[in-house]
This record gives structure tokens, sequence and C-alpha cells, in this order.
């Protein structure tokens, strides 16, 4: 028989002010015998989304009510780049030290992070798994569906249209984070099935 072993990690449902990470693609591990394929664009959603960076404005009254409790946003900076990729091998549940490696190899780094009391709660970064691409962003459990995605999510944006980019991708975005795209960002969905990008993976054949 056809042995599909898939592990995926999962998510809840998110709307406008809610949202607190994005999704890599998972890993995928697909077995075959007796020469059978299988396609696992069956099985998984591989919408990608596109962002008009030009309605995109930077955060500023929204950040400052954060400020006021305390939590700080900021653009990533190399003496935190050890704390940062430690802190990103497990705060969304899955590894993604290795984005976060290639946002600090851009200059300037391509990473920002939310802090509260000098620790780091979450963080967001673009530019790391392709040019225009967004992602990936999460937050520590205890501070989620507090906005504080949302606000890494366009600090992130703004920085790319200040870079000179007049749309953003948003990669492989799971089904129920597409509609907190759509509500925040204005994010319209590419129709394209394909694998893109991702089809480079080791996992994916």
């Amino acid at each position: 028989a056809l042995q599909i072993e898939i592990s995926v990690f999962e998510f809840s449902a998110f709307n406008c002010t809610h949202f607190e990470f994005f999704a890599c693609p998972p890993v995928i591990e697909i077995g075959s015998e007796k020469g059978m394929s299988f396609s696992f664009a069956s099985f998984f959603n591989l919408s990608r989304e596109l962002v008009k960076l030009f309605n995109i404005s930077a955060p500023v009254k929204e950040e400052e009510i954060f400020f006021e409790n305390g939590i700080r946003f900021k653009r990533a900076l190399a003496p935190d780049r050890n704390k940062i990729i430690e802190y990103s091998k497990t705060c969304g549940g899955e590894d993604y030290s290795a984005e976060v490696q290639a946002a600090f190899a851009n200059n300037p780094i391509t990473c920002y992070i939310a802090t509260k009391d000098k620790e780091l709660i979450g963080f967001a970064c673009f530019e790391a798994t392709a040019k225009n691409f967004f992602g990936p962003m999460a937050v520590s459990s205890e501070y989620r569906k507090h906005g504080i995605g949302k606000i890494l999510l366009l600090k992130s944006l703004y920085s790319m249209q200040e870079m000179g980019y007049g749309y953003a991708i948003i990669g492989w975005p799971t089904k129920s984070a597409i509609p907190f795209y759509e509500k925040c960002v204005g994010a319209t969905l590419i129709e394209d099935e394909s694998l893109g990008i991702y089809r480079r993976m080791i996992n994916v054949d």
C-alpha cells in the first residue's frame, strides 16, 4: 500500500487583530512503492498572496499603544543575532532559524522583533525565503491574540515599500490565514497552484 507520512503544524482561525504567526511550508515526506506516484498538491493549499505595498502605512499610532504597555518593536541588530536565531527555533512550533539566518545575511537586516521587559516575544522576517517574500513570523504563545503579529507584519511590509517594491508576496499562507491578510493589508490570491520556488526544497520531489 502507498505509505504517506505528513508532518504539518496546525493553525487556528485568525482575524485581523488576532493573527500572530506566519506559516512557512510544512515538512512533507511522501513514500511510494511499485512506481506509484502521489501529488501532495491535493493535500495542501499552495496559494500565494499579493500585497500592494503602496497602500501600506507605518503603524505609528498602533505602536504607541503597545509602547505604553512596555512592548517595543525594533529592527533586529547584529549583536542580537544568536538570541533571535535560538528564539526562532521554538517560539512558533516550527524551526524558523534558517530563514532568520538568511534575514541576518541581508544588509540592512530584514527582520523585526517585538520585546517586553528586554525579552523577545516575537519576530518577523522578509526577503528571507526569496526576494520580495514576507515571512516567517512568530509570536510567543502567551503574547498571541493581542495584535503583535499585525504590527510586525505592517512594519515589515512598510520596509519592503521603502526598498522600492510596489508589491510583496506572501508565500504559502495557510487557508485560515488568508482572510487575515485580505482584511489587514488587502492581499489578493495569486491564482497559481504550482509549487513555485518551493519545488527547490529537499523534501519536495
